[in-house]
């Protein structure tokens, strides 16, 4: 018994000490995720997230142009960015996360969407 409380106490004590190295802070993710991004697949659908909160997420195509929803996000330290946004009266929530200088998300029938940063024209 003491055995097993010295594993649990041990696997403990190293999810702690691993977490602690974690750099990432929301507002780090923040940063480096405010501006525009598209879907790095042929579809190039775009997505807003601005600095002061406010975000811009697909709802859907029409006419060949994607009509957008508005709303707010939050961000955790771990880089997942969770929204709510609204259009035409409907309601939608989901989630991108930020990895390797990229977003992940599910989209539709994709488990798996990435989406890069647009650069800005200059």
């Amino acid at each position: 018994m003491a055995a097993r409380w010295a594993m649990v106490v041990a696997a403990v004590a190293f999810g702690a000490w691993a977490l602690a190295d974690e750099p990432k802070k929301a507002e780090d993710v923040k940063a480096a995720v405010v501006g525009k991004w598209e879907t790095a697949d042929q579809d190039r659908v775009p997505l807003e997230i601005r600095a002061d909160g406010t975000i811009r997420v697909p709802f859907v195509p029409k006419d060949g142009v994607w009509v957008m929803a508005d709303g707010t996000y939050t961000i955790d330290p771990a880089g997942k960015i969770t929204y709510k946004a609204a259009s035409g009266g409907a309601i939608i929530g989901g989630w991108y996360q930020y990895k390797d200088g990229g977003l992940v998300s599910a989209m539709g029938p994709k488990n798996r969407v990435m989406w890069k940063r647009v650069e800005e024209k200059k």
